[in-house]
This record gives structure tokens, sequence and C-alpha cells, in this order.
């Protein structure tokens, strides 16, 4: 509440308390589902699992206590019950559970959370294991078509021992969202839940060198420029389809972006910050585009001259522009024009100016 008006706002926490929230503010503990919702959440798991209810016994009961009702951790350890006895799962986690050491990452994160994920994950054949964890370094969600692009390239197999075709991709996938490491919103797009890219990435960083993990980020660059170029080209063939399909792989180029950046990779940077400028800039998100834009100058240069030293001088011409034609839009002609200056004044001086 700030000057007699009225905002609301909902933080989510893993953590108790949050040391620099000093307004005042309520707070609510969100467990796990209650008894009965277990049972309805349950009774719809093991039936897509295709578990046989006889088989489970009294103690399939104590496998949902032993979660506390956490859907997530549901659908990681319900589909177990397809192939082994209720008795023996809630043996197995019981145990393992008592052996966790939760590392400093794992602060707010149940602790049979992490078990049953590690237990349900070294029951997964070899190559799902070895390949499934290359999925942190997507976000919210993964796309057949652009994993297998990857997948199937000889940069991935270098790293992976083993290249993977469209039906080896599509049956990892179908095999992560039968074991409840996926879900899917269409046949051949899947979504990632909050919590498994930290899992995914432990795995991941467990199998392969840090050297490695750079090569598999650059081919995540790779086909995202590519698919970015694309988007632009549809935005401009269909702005509504365009859209649509850039707001929904957001996550994904944002993260290829910060990789880009990281690498000094300033074309690819800037063919993936294209589709999101002109996306937010058709919708007015003029907050978030120049959050983006001023990250994006900290790394590549805040002025034509450390521009030019880190080599993304092209960039920079690109940023500036579109923050000029920005003020333009928003009416600010003193702002457009003292940047349209800045680009000018640049231009003139090259030897071709």
């Amino acid at each position: 509440v700030a000057e007699g008006g009225w905002t609301w706002t909902l933080l989510v926490s893993r953590r108790d308390q949050e040391p620099w929230l000093t307004v005042p503010h309520g707070g609510y503990r969100l467990g796990g589902l209650d008894r009965s919702d277990r049972i309805v959440l349950g009774t719809r798991l093991l039936e897509e699992a295709g578990a046989d209810p006889m088989r489970l016994g009294p103690e399939y009961l104590e496998v949902l206590e032993l979660v506390d009702g956490h859907p997530l951790a549901m659908e990681i350890a319900l589909p177990l019950l397809k192939d082994i006895p209720a008795s023996v799962l809630v043996g197995e986690l019981r145990s393992e559970l008592g052996q966790h050491q939760p590392g400093a990452d794992e602060e707010g994160r149940p602790a049979y959370l992490t078990v049953v994920m590690e237990h349900a994950f070294s029951r997964m054949t070899r190559r799902s294991r070895v390949h499934l964890p290359f999925l942190s370094l997507f976000r919210s969600r993964v796309m057949l078509d652009i994993l297998t692009h990857i997948t199937q390239e000889q940069a991935y197999k270098s790293v992976m021992g083993e290249q993977l075709g469209w039906g080896a991709t599509r049956t990892l996938l179908r095999t992560a969202r039968s074991s409840g490491f996926l879900e899917p919103i269409t046949p051949s797009v899947y979504q990632i839940h909050p919590s498994l890219p930290w899992f995914y990435g432990r795995s991941l960083y467990r199998q392969f060198s840090q050297s490695a993990i750079q090569q598999l980020e650059q081919e995540i660059v790779r086909v995202y420029a590519d698919t970015a170029d694309y988007f632009m080209e549809t935005l401009y063939e269909n702005q509504e389809a365009g859209t649509t399909a850039i707001l929904a792989e957001e996550g994904n180029i944002t993260q290829a972006l910060a990789l880009s950046l990281e690498a000094g990779q300033w074309e690819n940077a800037q063919l993936l910050v294209q589709p999101l400028a002109q996306v937010y800039r058709m919708q007015k998100r003029y907050p978030e585009l120049r959050r983006l834009r001023r990250q994006l100058l900290e790394t590549a240069g805040a002025t034509a001259e450390e521009a030019e030293e880190t080599g993304g001088i092209d960039l920079w011409l690109y940023l500036m522009g579109t923050e000029a034609s920005e003020a333009t839009d928003l009416g600010d002609l003193t702002r457009s024009e003292e940047l349209n200056g800045l680009l000018l004044s640049y231009l003139e001086s090259q030897p071709e100016g």
C-alpha cells in the first residue's frame, strides 16, 4: 500500500523468513495435500502409470505420508509402484532418507523430494540417466523438434557419446513424462517443473567436465539463434503467430542470450534479442525492454568506445537504435535526438562514414 493506493504482491519462497522483507506482511505456509486429496491425485497417477491397485497394500498410504502429500514427489514416486511393491518402495525411501545429507544448495528443499528424485532417476535406463540432465539448460519447457536439432549433431555426440535421432529423442521425453520428470503440454512440447532444473543440473555436472558442458551450452546458443531468426521472419509474416511463438519460448531465448553474452558471441546475442525486443515494444512492455537493454549494454559496452573494445559494437548500435525509436514512440524527442546524435557521431567517425 503506497500513498493511499492498494497494491498486493504475492511472494513465494522456500524459506520461512526473508530478512530483506521489512514492510508489514502476512505469512502462510503451504503444506502438502491432505489425506483425501492425496488419494484423489494418487488414484489418477496410479491409473496413468498402469499400476495394479491390488498390489499396493497398506504400505501405499505410508508412501504418501513419507512424501507429505507433495504433488511433485507423488508424481515421481507413484509410477514406481507399477514395477515394485509399496512395501519395498517405502523401505528403500526410508533407508535413503536416513542417509541423505543435504547440500548447501538445497536450502528450503524437502529432503524427501531430493531422495525421491534420486531414487526414481537411479531406476531409469542408462540412456535416460545420461541424456535427461541436458534438460537443465532449458527453461520452463522443451520442444521435441528443437531438442532433436541438438541431439542429432556431432557436437552433442562428442560430449554425450551418442547422437539421438527424432525417434530416440521422443522416447527420452516420453519416458521422462511417464516417470513424472516432465509434464506434457502437447505431444511434442513438455513443461519442466521449476524444481527440476536444479536436479538435472547437478546430475549433469556429476557426469561431465565444465568444458564439456560449455560445449553443450554453445549448442543451445546456436540452435536458439537460428530459431530466433526464424521467429523474426514469422513475426513479419504473421504478427499474431510470431508473437505467440516468441512468448512461448521466451525463457529459452533469454537463457541462450545469457549464454551468448557470457561467451562474447555478439552476433548471436543480437539475433536472440531482436524478437524479444520487438515483442516487448509491440506490447509496450517498456520496463522489461529497458532492463534487457541495460543488461546487454553492461556486458557489450555502455559507450561506443567500450563496445569497440569488447567487439560488441554492432550490438551497441542496434540497442541504441531501439532505445532511440522507443523514445520517439513515447514522445521524448529530446532523448531521441540525444541518442541519434550518439549514433551519428560514431558512424561519421568511421572510415566509410
